[in-house]
């Protein structure tokens, strides 16, 4: 109350300190106009006192103008001192001196240390997290110490990037590979020393930084296997994989978590679930589709009355049964009235078998027909029933070869065609598989590679 009182009448005195002055010189000009002579103070147009109206005026006007100044020096006995106003200049160097700081040793000690330093810090650390299992290198304190041989473990390998001031950025699948692939290094006459060990584009990064080795001759090429042979293994687990993309991420998975690892959706009449969650369609305010590549729907958001968002990939595992199943009236929410037209009636897919073609492209195994490669400007001409025969024979034996007896055993999505039959015979699968090339290296060959170095890939 005490500090509206104090601007309504700083408002008041700065009003007053303008307009009196105004009317002063508004009445003296009345005086000389309006009246009879110089001693005259009655206008002769409204009747009113002007000499007196004059002297208000004046007497208004200093009051307005020292209550001004009396309220500003007297403001911080009125209101209590207050802090000091920080003008857009101050604002704008504490923003980027706040920014600066949160990367400084008091804030976030390790961003300007030395190797020496975050040796020091992890190991510190890693002490903290010591497991209680025992392990070859649990004694070990440098990096220059430290034991390779076969009975290394994932405890071992996260030793080793702590001594090395890193961290371990792979996941457990990739530990057989990595254990394999650090004996073989000790073969060369490896120090021991490693800038990282991570994924990267769904590869096995591994950065040698300040490593020395005594014969190095050989050490491209046995990089260059390792990075093959973490394209084929799965993240995971460990077992056979390959490259896959999703939400606008590389990695390597098997067919189980590939498919385990899918965002799960589904929908009715009143409900729908995406990443585990439960949503009411009637919370939904409004859809808004995202186009993609030749003006294809690539991405949905859904915008809730609570102004919350929810993505959905187009195409994402059980899409096409998602938008099946969905209330129809509920596109009439979106900024594409017609979207759940391209979701209706789906055909059953000559690959895989499973009810889940929408748009010539199936959901369950990423088959695309012939049409789809038309529509995109890839293709001008359909196939012949021959060609497309032999096309549907090679994508299965890929499905096949992707784990696809994963998806027939957990898939309860899409319904299977009580028709469906394979078009390859065992002999045509495995001489595929034989001669099968991808990315221009023999898969036969890393397959050999990694049942040499104790990998869990087999043809």
């Amino acid at each position: 109350m005490k500090k509206f009182l104090f601007y309504t009448f700083l408002i008041l005195s700065i009003y007053g300190t303008i307009s009196f002055p105004l009317q002063i010189l508004d009445l003296y000009v009345s005086l000389k106009y309006e009246t009879n002579g110089a001693d005259d103070c009655i206008s002769g147009i409204t009747g009113y006192d002007l000499c007196k109206m004059l002297l208000i005026a004046k007497i208004l006007s200093v009051f307005c103008f020292v209550l001004f100044w009396l309220l500003l020096i007297f403001k911080n006995k009125i209101l209590g001192k207050q802090p000091a106003q920080k003008n857009i200049f101050q604002k704008i160097k504490e923003l980027f001196s706040s920014r600066k700081n949160h990367f400084d040793r008091k804030n976030y000690p390790q961003a300007n240390w030395t190797k020496e330093q975050l040796f020091e810090y992890n190991l510190i650390q890693n002490q903290m997290t010591e497991p209680e299992e025992e392990y070859t290198n649990k004694k070990t304190t440098r990096f220059q110490d430290f034991i390779i041989d076969e009975t290394l473990n994932e405890f071992d390998l996260q030793k080793l990037a702590s001594l090395n001031g890193i961290k371990l950025q792979i996941r457990k699948g990739w530990y057989t590979l990595l254990k394999n692939y650090i004996i073989e290094l000790d073969k060369l006459g490896w120090n021991r020393r490693v800038g990282c060990i991570k994924e990267k584009y769904a590869k096995l990064a591994f950065g040698f930084g300040d490593a020395i080795f005594e014969n190095s001759e050989p050490l491209s090429e046995l990089e260059e296997k390792f990075e093959q042979a973490s394209t084929v293994t799965c993240e995971t687990c460990g077992k056979m994989g390959k490259q896959r993309y999703d939400s606008s991420w590389d990695y390597v998975a098997c067919r189980e978590h590939y498919f385990t690892g899918h965002c799960y959706i589904s929908s009715n009449e009143k409900i729908f679930t995406i990443r585990e969650k439960i949503h009411s369609w009637e919370e939904v305010a409004k859809i808004e589709i995202e186009l993609g590549y030749s003006d294809k729907p690539r991405m949905i958001i859904f915008v809730f009355k609570d102004d919350s968002r929810e993505y959905l990939l187009v195409g994402s595992f059980g899409f096409g049964k998602f938008i099946e199943d969905s209330p129809k009236d509920i596109w009439e929410k979106s900024n594409n009235i017609n979207f759940s037209d391209y979701y209706k009636n789906p055909e059953f897919c000559k690959v895989c078998g499973f009810e889940s073609f929408y748009n010539y492209e199936c959901e369950i195994c990423e088959y695309k027909g012939r049409e789809y490669y038309i529509g995109i400007g890839l293709y001008d001409n359909k196939l012949s029933e021959e060609q497309e025969l032999e096309d549907i024979k090679e994508e299965q034996i890929l499905w096949y070869k992707d784990g696809a007896e994963i998806i027939y055993k957990n898939q309860k999505t899409y319904k299977l065609n009580p028709n469906y039959q394979k078009l390859f015979s065992e002999k045509e699968y495995k001489d595929y598989i034989i001669g099968d090339e991808e990315d221009d290296y023999n898969l036969e060959e890393i397959y050999e590679f990694c049942n040499r170095n104790k990998l869990n890939l087999k043809l």
